[in-house]
Formats: structure tokens, C-alpha cells, sequence
């Protein structure tokens, strides 16, 4: 989180931000495996917000992770509407990699996710259980998890290029200047 976890630009912004809140966003990457070994699987574990971008969950995949975990503490969002768009985006995370994801928070987007997207289990939110179910762990990547948002980007640039040769089109009425 910008100006949380981390600050942007911190030879720039690093001294007033630690004037204000001293000890902000003093958090620094590792630079370590993204995937845990369990029980002879590879699990592509993300904590928190990491599970919200695809380059992160796609780290554990390319590791070989043939499941999902997220960890996360979500009860600084309260009762907002960030809870059930977290949910949204891990399952769209399952769905781009095809594994299945199982998230552990403390106010209920405890859930377990299908490799196609779809929540299988969930705890009600801001209530205290435990959540019991099964995964079948996938190996492989899919076309997404291999190039990520490259294909995306190619395109983009390819219709910039286009647009940039166009000739320019005039329309309305032209004034004749003789």
C-alpha cells in the first residue's frame, strides 16, 4: 500500500513522510520463493492486498504452485465494500491461473475458491469460525500465468503506432480564405 507498506519514490518522499509518521512504510521486499512446500505440493502464497495483482499471484505460479493461499488482516476496511471486491479479485486471480485459492482472513472473506473462478466455502463476514474443505491442486500454467499482461501491452502499443500514422481528419465547415 502506497504510503503504508511501502513509499514511493523513497529518497524523495522517505524524509517527509518519516518526519510526519515516523517508521511508515519501512517495509522492503524479499527477495526470496513465493511458493511454500506443502505436503509435497507447491502452494503460491501472497499476503494481503499482493493477492489484488496478478504479477504477484503469477511469481508462485511460475515457481511451480499448483494451489493458492492468501493470508490476510482486512478489518482496517471495516464494513465496506472492499471485503467482498477482495473476494472478487482472488477469484478472478483462481480463474487467470487455473489453481485453486484458499484465503484465510480475520472478518470472513475466508473463503475457498475453484480453479474456475467460483467460491466453493465462505465464512460470513465478521464472524469467527473455521472453514473445512477440499482442493484438488493443478500443475501447468495457462497462456495468462506464462506471459501475463504482455500480449495486452503488444497490442496497445501496436494501436498506438496506427493511431499515430493516421492522418488527421477535419470535421465541420471550412472557412475558404481567398
Amino acid at each position: 500500500m502506497p504510503f503504508g507498506e511501502y513509499i514511493p519514490f523513497p529518497h524523495l518522499l522517505g524524509p517527509l513522510v518519516h518526519h510526519f509518521l515516523p517508521g511508515l512504510g519501512s517495509f522492503t521486499p524479499g527477495n526470496g520463493s513465493s511458493t511454500l512446500h506443502v505436503d509435497g505440493l507447491r502452494d503460491g502464497m501472497t499476503i494481503c492486498y499482493e493477492e489484488s495483482f496478478s504479477r504477484d499471484v503469477r511469481k508462485g505460479v511460475v515457481e511451480g504452485a499448483t494451489f493458492l493461499t492468501n493470508i490476510s488482516d482486512y478489518s482496517w476496511f471495516g464494513h465496506s465494500t472492499a471485503l467482498p471486491q477482495s473476494l472478487q479479485m482472488a477469484a478472478m486471480q483462481a480463474r487467470e491461473e487455473e489453481k485453486p485459492d484458499i484465503r484465510a482472513t480475520n472478518t470472513g472473506v475466508t473463503a475457498i475458491i475453484s480453479p474456475n473462478g467460483r467460491v466453493q466455502a465462505k465464512l460470513p463476514e465478521f464472524v469467527s469460525g473455521a472453514l473445512n474443505g477440499k482442493i484438488n491442486p493443478r500443475k501447468g500454467k495457462t497462456p495468462f500465468g506464462m506471459l501475463g499482461d504482455l500480449p495486452f501491452l503488444i497490442i496497445c502499443l501496436f494501436a498506438l503506432i496506427i493511431q499515430a500514422f493516421r492522418p488527421i481528419q477535419r470535421t465541420g465547415v471550412e472557412n475558404d480564405v481567398q
